[in-house]
């Protein structure tokens, strides 16, 4: 299943058996049959961030929002357009995006998938930049994503709020930017007038 098997495993053939179940594009399903504009990339991959996560696959022909066959991919340049995908959701996106990418070739290497898995975001709400738009799924095949209006804005912001309030040192988008700490017990020995006062309150204490 591409949701859950390790992204670096997912091959040309999972990608056709994938679209062979026949599921519609949905909030968590998106197709293109070609590398879409930048714009669009942002659009899609921001709004999937912003609602439930999903899955985003370039190279399938869906025009009713149900994969068509052949199932055989597009031209695609391996280096150059995970770089492109990285590049627009580094500096396309507001706050920066890295979702998981991996292209998968066929037995030629003439043709391939791109897959994109993209999480839910603990940082939404995401903008595109250069633009104060935020965008979610709707789950609609005719209209995918769609500009948030002030309520689910709302939303999203106190999901953030909530997900920075529940963060802790092991959280996976915190630990790895901090250092191990060590801890050392130091036993002090207290001078002898604060013992006299540690005794005084103790037996004060305990005549009530």
């Amino acid at each position: 299943m591409l949701f859950t098997k390790d992204v670096n495993d997912i091959t040309y053939n999972d990608v056709i058996a994938f679209c062979k179940q026949g599921y519609e594009e949905n909030s968590i399903i998106e197709y293109k049959k070609e590398l879409p504009d930048n714009k669009k990339i942002a659009k899609t991959i921001s709004a999937l961030a912003n609602t439930s996560g999903g899955i985003f696959i370039i190279g399938i022909d869906a025009p009713a929002g149900k994969p068509i066959e052949p199932f055989e991919g597009f031209k695609v340049d391996k280096v150059k357009y995970k770089e492109k995908i990285e590049s627009i959701c580094l500096s396309g996106i507001k706050e920066p995006l890295f979702p998981e990418i991996k292209i998968c070739l066929s037995v030629d290497e003439k043709l391939g998938f791109m897959v994109i898995r993209v999480t839910e975001s603990s940082l939404a709400p995401h903008r595109i930049a250069q633009n104060t738009k935020i965008y979610i799924r709707t789950g609609e095949i005719s209209e995918p994503n769609e500009v948030a209006d002030w309520d689910k804005i709302e939303w999203l912001t106190s999901r953030r709020k909530k997900s920075i309030e529940l963060r802790t040192r092991d959280s996976e988008d915190v630990k790895e930017y901090l250092q191990e700490l060590e801890f050392e017990t130091i036993k002090l020995e207290f001078p002898e007038e604060f013992k006299k006062i540690s005794d005084l309150i103790r037996s004060l204490y305990e005549r009530k």
